[in-house]
């Protein structure tokens, strides 16, 4: 997977894919408005349509829609390495650690089908063995955290439960 950084603006650029900025609530960067006015306006309408909010979540029903239009898409390196850091940047804003662990276990696969097409690529490789960092740590601080969820669990227990009923002495059983 190759990719090349261009100073000319993006509406003088001739490429299959650009990645501009869409803002929150649908405000263009500079470069998504250069790059609409020269394909007609069709960034506008995408977010006037309310298909490009800016969110996250919606970037990844974006490329799932897009592999639907498109399904060699999805076989492509560089899909799954965009798929990856929208996961990966999912999992950084979740606050579950279950959610979080979902997210970087996606975000691993994706990467992991990037390296497979491209393996000398560096920054795939980066991401996927920051994302198998970040998981390790989750899955040790979750483990933390069950373990004293069940250590307060043992506590609430012992103290709630009624002692065990001891025999009568002998002298009263009858």
């Amino acid at each position: 997977m190759e990719f090349f950084v261009s100073l000319g603006g993006p509406a003088k650029q001739r490429t299959d894919c650009a990645i501009v900025g869409v803002y929150d609530k649908g405000t263009l960067s500079a470069a998504a408005e250069e790059l609409d006015k020269r394909i007609g306006g069709r960034i506008a309408r995408l977010v006037k349509r309310g298909d490009l909010r800016g969110k996250t979540g919606d970037v990844v029903a974006e490329l799932e829609r897009a592999t639907t239009r498109a399904p060699a898409l999805a076989e492509r390196p560089e899909f799954a390495f965009w798929s990856g850091n929208v996961l990966l940047r999912r999992a950084l804003e979740a606050t579950d650690s279950e959610i979080i662990i979902k997210h970087l276990y996606a975000a691993a696969a994706h990467y992991r089908k990037a390296l497979e097409a491209a393996p000398g690529d560096w920054d795939v490789k980066y991401n996927y063995e920051l994302v198998q960092h970040v998981l390790k740590e989750q899955e040790q601080e979750k483990e933390k955290e069950d373990s004293k969820m069940k250590s307060i669990l043992e506590r609430i227990r012992t103290t709630t439960e009624p002692a065990p009923k001891e025999p009568p002495p002998p002298e009263k059983q009858g």
